[in-house]
């Protein structure tokens, strides 16, 4: 497993990240956990979304704890 973050919350961070995790043949699938308060936009998040190749699920949280 392994994880990837972008600290700063934007759309082009989870692009980023998406692309590099859909890019690796070694991942089979991804869990993307976002917050709320980033305030992506639903539509293009949901394009980011259909651009990828690999399984994908996860969920929308009020916040995330990570590292602590």
């Amino acid at each position: 497993m392994l994880i990837h973050l972008d600290r700063e919350g934007t759309v082009n961070g989870l692009r980023r990240l998406l692309q590099t995790a859909d890019n690796d043949e070694n991942i089979m699938g991804m869990l993307v956990l976002a917050c709320g308060a980033n305030d992506f936009d639903p539509e293009t998040v949901n394009i980011l979304l259909r651009q990828c190749n690999k399984p994908l699920f996860g969920g929308v949280f009020s916040g995330i704890i990570y590292n602590e």
